[in-house]
């Protein structure tokens, strides 16, 4: 028996228990029928009937009323005398209560039959009422629910088809940009340039490999969003060898800037990973503390092993400056896809998009990413990968 059967079908059996008669049903006024999803029959010509035709039904009286039918006899009644239920099938006293949709419309009934005339109280009309409540407010609860089920369904394929959009687009964002790139580069050779169209174009190239980074970084998220681990390389690295890659990126960046930037290693664990990003991952939080640390500032790099209770060894990347760090309320939304911070704080060429390249690279992993921070002290970022994913 079905949950949906079962909850009805108490009703209809309390309403046999309490009222004292032999059927009750809750029936579904169709167009040429009325179908009985939930009925408790005890006796008589009614037990085993699932449906009738219309010609057979009091229910439509109620639905096409909207309002209660309480009939002590239905032999007298001028709506049921010549009714075939009434006639061939003997039901002789109907209380029938309308069922109500979403909508606001009856589209069927819960009632009590006898085959004998009998005399409906004011008790058992309330208790009627009552059942005839609960089972309207349970359709209509579950209407609700199918509906919220659907729009989800809908909703989720809306979405697959819009990220489906959105890695084309990226893609067809690469015909473009090495045009671009490839123009510039001819200008330079083909011809002799001025000292000011030279700054221009080299300009025009800073901006467009940082608009190339943001579409690697955009189709990369892409990717890993749409195979999860499907979208990465894997291949077995030490820890050290990741870091000594990331620090050839950004070594640079600390020295123009002044920066004391140090690193420790304790960790001799090797791990499969996807090298390119994993170091893109570490690079873009060291390089990320430099350009939010004042000059004379301090970063510091550690990798170490760590276990945890009942839990497998992890490989920690950590990354602290001493740099302006960040406020609580923008802490929980920094890893989002296209946030900033301040869009004009210290750096312009922030994307918004390299915090959340980390996380979906890190997670798809199976690793987990976080970051503290206390605004004007710092910020400690760091995330771990599970030994689990290694050699």
């Amino acid at each position: 028996m079905s949950t949906e059967a079962s909850f009805f079908d108490r009703l209809t059996s309390l309403a046999i228990s309490t009222l004292g008669i032999p059927v009750a049903l809750v029936s579904i006024v169709e167009q040429d029928r009325q179908v009985f999803p939930s009925r408790c029959v005890l006796s008589g010509p009614l037990v085993g009937v699932q449906e009738t035709p219309i010609s057979h039904s009091i229910c439509a009286h109620v639905v096409r009323l909207d309002t209660p039918l309480i009939i002590n006899d239905t032999r007298e009644h001028p709506l049921t005398l010549d009714n075939p239920v009434v006639t061939e099938v003997g039901v002789l006293a109907y209380a029938g209560f309308p069922l109500i949709n979403e909508l606001g419309l009856p589209f069927g009934a819960f009632c009590a039959i006898d085959y004998k005339p009998h005399v409906w109280s004011a008790s058992d009309v309330e208790i009627l009422r009552m059942l005839a409540l609960q089972v309207t407010s349970e359709i209509q609860l579950r209407s609700a629910l199918n509906r919220a089920q659907e729009d989800y369904a809908a909703l989720n394929e809306l979405e697959k088809n819009r990220a489906k959009i959105n890695r084309a687009n990226r893609h067809d964002l690469r015909t473009p940009l090495n045009s671009m790139m490839l123009s510039l580069q001819a200008i330079e050779q083909f011809g002799e340039v001025n000292e000011d169209q030279k700054e221009y174009l080299e300009m025009a190239h800073r901006n467009g490999l940082l608009i190339a980074g943001m579409v690697d970084q955009m189709l990369d998220i892409g990717n890993v969003h749409h195979l999860g681990k499907a979208a990465l390389h894997l291949r077995p690295a030490k820890a050290a060898d990741l870091l000594s890659a990331a620090l050839d990126q950004t070594v640079i960046l600390a020295l123009q800037k002044k920066i004391e930037l140090t690193h420790t290693c304790s960790s001799e664990s090797w791990l499969s990973v996807d090298h390119d990003k994993i170091v893109r991952v570490l690079a873009n939080l060291i390089s990320n503390a430099i350009k939010f640390t004042p000059a004379q500032g301090r970063v510091t790099v550690q990798i170490q092993d760590v276990a945890k209770p009942h839990a497998s060894t992890q490989v920690r990347f950590s990354v602290v400056d001493s740099g302006i760090g960040i406020r609580q309320d923008h802490v929980g939304l920094i890893f989002n896809e296209g946030y900033r911070v301040n869009p004009d704080a210290l750096t312009k060429d922030s994307t918004g998009l390299g915090l959340a390249f980390c996380k979906a690279i890190v997670e798809a992993h199976g690793g987990q990413i976080e970051v503290s921070s206390e605004f004007g002290r710092g910020s400690h970022f760091h995330f771990t990968l599970p030994l689990s994913v290694g050699i």
